[in-house]
This record gives C-alpha cells, sequence and structure tokens, in this order.
C-alpha cells in the first residue's frame, strides 16, 4: 500500500484474499480505541487529511464488474463491528445476497487504506442502525495495531455541543458520472471522497423515537451536514461516539438540524463478531456485554426481550 504523503487526500492499495494465512492464532493484536473533541464552532467544514480518523470512519462501497459507487459512513466500535445506516444499506442487500453487486468499507490510516469485506448485516428494528461484521481483507499493519471508536451510553445534553463527521462521494480526484457511479478500468477503481464534518449543539431528545421509521432513541443536533454523510458517527463533548447520522436538513444559516440515531440499542443486540476467523470465535456476542468494544457507561443499561423481539431498554441514568 501507498500513501502520498504530501497529500492525505490521496491513497492507493488492492484488497488481500487471506490476511491472515500462515499467522499464528494466538498472535497478539492491539486495538486502541480514539476520541474526537468537536473543538469547532458551530458549522460545516472539510476535513483535509483523509487519514485523520485513523480508520475509524468508513466509507462504504457497492460495486459490480463495471461500476463501483462510494454510498454513506460508518463507523468502527469494535474489532470488525462498524455501525452503519440502514436506510442507506438495506436497498443493497438483496443484491448483495445474491451476488450481483458486492460491498466494500474502507477506512483511511497515515500508512494506507484499510478495505474489509462485509459478512453481516444485523438491522436494529425501529432504528436507523445497521451493524456490519467485518473481515479485513488488506495486508496486516506494522505491529497489527488498529483503531476503533470509544463509545459512551451516555446521551449528550440539551445545550451541549457535538460533532457529526462523515465521508462523502466526490469528483475532486476521481471522474464519475452524473449518480455518483465510478467506472472500473483495466480492473482497477480509483474513487474521489471528501472528508466532512458539522458541529452543533444538540437541541431535543426523542427517547421514543421521532416519526414511524425511528422509533427508538433518537438526538437532534443545530447543524446542517452535506448529503452522503449518513452513517457517520456523531462525538460528544468527551470525544466519544454516541450515534450515527440519519437525517438532516440543509439551512441556509448552517443550523440544520439533523438527526442522530443513538447506538444504545444496537449495543445490547446480539450479533456475529467480525474480524477474526479464528474456530475460538463465539456464535454471538453483545457489544454491551464484551470488553473488545469500549464502552463507557455501560452500567446504566439494562434490557429484556419482550413478545415482539424488540430489546426494552432501561437507563438509570440517561446523562
Amino acid at each position: 500500500m501507498r500513501t502520498d504523503r504530501e497529500n492525505f487526500n490521496r491513497f492507493s492499495g488492492q484488497t488481500v484474499d487471506d490476511p491472515f494465512e500462515g499467522i499464528d492464532p494466538n498472535k497478539e493484536f492491539h486495538f486502541e480505541s480514539g476520541v474526537f473533541v468537536p473543538n469547532d464552532p458551530p458549522g460545516v467544514y472539510p476535513v483535509f487529511n483523509m487519514a485523520h480518523y485513523e480508520g475509524i470512519l468508513l466509507s462504504v462501497h457497492f460495486f459490480t464488474d463495471e461500476w463501483k459507487r462510494m454510498e454513506g459512513s460508518a463507523v468502527m466500535v469494535a474489532p470488525g463491528i462498524a455501525f452503519a445506516a440502514t436506510h442507506v444499506i438495506e436497498p443493497h442487500i438483496p443484491h448483495v445476497m445474491d451476488i450481483a453487486r458486492r460491498m466494500l468499507c474502507i477506512g483511511y490510516t497515515s500508512s494506507g487504506p484499510r478495505f474489509w469485506r462485509v459478512r453481516q448485516f444485523e438491522k436494529v428494528n425501529g432504528t436507523d442502525l445497521m451493524i456490519l461484521s467485518l473481515q479485513y481483507a488488506s495486508a496486516l499493519p506494522a505491529e497489527n495495531r488498529f483503531k476503533q471508536a470509544a463509545v459512551t451510553t451516555r446521551l449528550p445534553g440539551i445545550g451541549e455541543q457535538v460533532m457529526i463527521a462523515g465521508l462523502r462521494a466526490s469528483n475532486e480526484h476521481a471522474s464519475a458520472d452524473d449518480q455518483m457511479n465510478f467506472a472500473v478500468k483495466d480492473g482497477t477503481n480509483s474513487y474521489g471522497a471528501d472528508v466532512r464534518i458539522g458541529v452543533g449543539e444538540v437541541t431535543e431528545h426523542y427517547l421514543g423515537g421521532r416519526g414511524t421509521i425511528l422509533q427508538r432513541i433518537v438526538i437532534e443536533v443545530a447543524c446542517s451536514t452535506p448529503g452522503g454523510l449518513s452513517g457517520g458517527p456523531a462525538f460528544d463533548k468527551n470525544g466519544r461516539v454516541f450515534g450515527i447520522l440519519s437525517t438532516s436538513f440543509n439551512h441556509e444559516d448552517g443550523r440544520g438540524p439533523s438527526y442522530v440515531s443513538g447506538l444504545v440499542p444496537g449495543l445490547v443486540l446480539p450479533i456475529r463478531p467480525g474480524f477474526f476467523t479464528f474456530p475460538q470465535e463465539p456464535e454471538r456476542i453483545r457489544l454491551i456485554e464484551s470488553e473488545a468494544c469500549s464502552i463507557d457507561r455501560r452500567d446504566v443499561i439494562r434490557w429484556s426481550i419482550i413478545d415482539n423481539g424488540m430489546t426494552r431498554l432501561e437507563y438509570d441514568d440517561y446523562t
């Protein structure tokens, strides 16, 4: 893999069929948690270094043999586990399942791009949360170090400044058609992408949902977020992820609003692990119970399964 160190908006790399081939299953890997504090004033900004989030922020790609498309963002919260937006992923699932198209996530780091194949989807009912179980598909990095987001069950308080980050397709570095499809040429593909952030204060909590689709925890933020960032992480004042971007409105004053789906319903859902393919891998895990996910205030959450398969959540304290 190669990175242009004069301009961290340009990366090149390729997928690897099995990066763990010949690797000792007891080999030690290092997973570090990253926090990203919203220090900018309210507004929308470009992030010129795409490697700034060190692989935590992922772009989501769908492709066939003829075209490839970047559509939405995701955030890595545990080794090979990422949250994305259901409304972005779900329309593609039938085509992915019948192999009419394929799916890939890419994280951008200072050592080059990291590719992840999607092994399984888990929809969190009543939310815009889609959990992706990912399999690593790049050469192993130096010292086997990976980074993931620090998560919190805490809801940011009304008036608290938060930050939403995401990746979107761009014509700036590669040519695309009107639907932002990038052509496959000589078996290779180039994507154009930009990182954007929106910063603003929390204006409302909708603990019982908002509308017919978002029936669980929704947080309203007074900031605009450009189209294409859906699924990107929302960071609280301490730099921890509390949700993902679901919908937004581009008002001329840059104040949105944007609506963030809270992560908590997805933290208690049994999911298939990602990243490793070794025999000792458990069949199902809950992130709320797993030390592989760095979760602040995990002890304030209680849950139970009710008749329709939904999870009933109870908090000791929201904020």
